[in-house]
């Protein structure tokens, strides 16, 4: 008898096997990687403790990830996710952790099931009505990147004074079992407080 005869013929065919599901892998807790370097300390430390504790009695645990796996979750979840606007997406541009992060909200069992993103510009010689009439908004390099024909019309004249280190936030995706749970709530509540890490001026995307 030949040693796969034996393997095959230690479980019975009609046998009901139950494949043991890995456990989640453990991410850094969400309140461990945030320091508070500008404003009032005790109010955002208040607030920040208070978004993760809605998180959780949702069955939602926060936590920090570089945007590369924001496009690997918008990826698998197309069905109810267009698409990342380029500026979010590593496909177009080279999102480094010092100007670029994301919050992704996992459940029980470790599927993401809410994201919010957020990019750091820096224009000190330039402004954001620059940055997007040249399209370098959303593209490291559009010149090769952009589809052709592609533009981008400001309106707004007060984008011309929107200058230096401005945060862009965006990339919320809420999955649909989880939109009525109240997780909008507490991820776009992060918009406000991003740019407490390093004075940085906001631009809220609507």
């Amino acid at each position: 008898m030949s040693l796969e005869t034996v393997k095959r013929s230690t479980v019975p065919s009609h046998a009901n096997v139950t494949v043991a599901k890995r456990p989640p892998i453990a991410r850094p807790n969400f309140l461990d990687e945030i320091t508070v370097e500008h404003g009032p300390v005790d109010v955002l430390g208040k607030f920040f403790l208070k978004a993760d504790t809605a998180a959780r009695e949702r069955g939602i645990t926060l936590s920090f990830a570089p945007l590369h796996e924001l496009q690997q979750v918008n990826d698998r979840n197309r069905a109810s996710w267009k698409p990342l606007v380029p500026l979010f997406s590593s496909r177009y541009n080279d999102l480094d952790p010092e100007h670029s992060f994301c919050i992704l909200g996992r459940n029980t069992s470790g599927d993401v099931v809410a994201t919010q993103a957020a990019r750091l510009y820096e224009w000190p010689d330039s402004s954001f009505y620059d940055a997007a009439r040249s399209l370098r908004l959303f593209y490291d390099h559009p010149e090769m990147q952009a589809l052709p024909g592609e533009t981008c019309n400001v309106t707004a004249e007060a984008t011309k004074s929107v200058t230096g280190r401005v945060v862009f936030s965006g990339g919320g995706w809420y999955r649909p079992d989880f939109r009525s749970a109240g997780c909008r709530a507490f991820c776009r509540a992060f918009r406000g407080p991003m740019p407490t890490r390093g004075g940085i001026p906001i631009l809220p995307r609507r």
